[in-house]
């Protein structure tokens, strides 16, 4: 059993509308969405590649860059309906903050919290590390003084030895 889709839209329509988004001023957001709106229609469940090749040869002027765009705005109808940006540009950029989750402000006593587990945590790290050094340099320290004292004991018999 064989199913045929027919399709209301044709590559006739799609460069009527992309003529006119293209020329219009205030309206071509909402143009642009229509004609991508057609786009998606259009491509249904072919490859990506397959479907940019075909626009390539219908409609030149518009690369897959352009073709993003133009769905984009057209999955965003509403949103772009409720806000009438002036341009695509304002269009996407609202599309785009849409899509961000919104983050919460903190309070100045989260923020101080915050601050305060860093600095203890940092501490934490710190203080290992800081007796380990002062330990090696307590080392250090002990040997310096062993031979400086070894050395003066020398010096000090060979002093006496001159002295007779």
């Amino acid at each position: 059993m064989s199913t045929t889709l027919t399709m209301t839209t044709t590559w006739d329509d799609v460069r009527a509308e992309w003529s006119k988004a293209q020329q219009m001023g205030h309206q071509a957001v909402l143009q642009a969405a229509k004609v991508g709106q057609m786009l998606l229609e259009l491509r249904g469940d072919s490859p990506m590649r397959k479907f940019v090749s075909r626009v390539k040869q219908e409609l030149p002027d518009l690369n897959p860059s352009k073709i993003s765009r133009l769905e984009t705005l057209a999955r965003h109808m509403p949103l772009i309906e409720e806000h009438r940006p002036q341009s695509q540009r304002q269009a996407l950029d609202l599309i785009e903050k849409a899509k961000r989750p919104s983050t919460p402000r903190r309070n100045p006593a989260a923020i101080a919290e915050i601050k305060r587990e860093a600095a203890e945590s940092r501490a934490n790290y710190a203080a290992p590390n800081a007796k380990a050094q002062a330990a090696a340099n307590d080392e250090v320290r002990d040997v310096v003084d062993g031979v400086a004292h070894e050395v003066c004991e020398q010096r000090g018999a060979r002093d006496d030895v001159e002295a007779a």
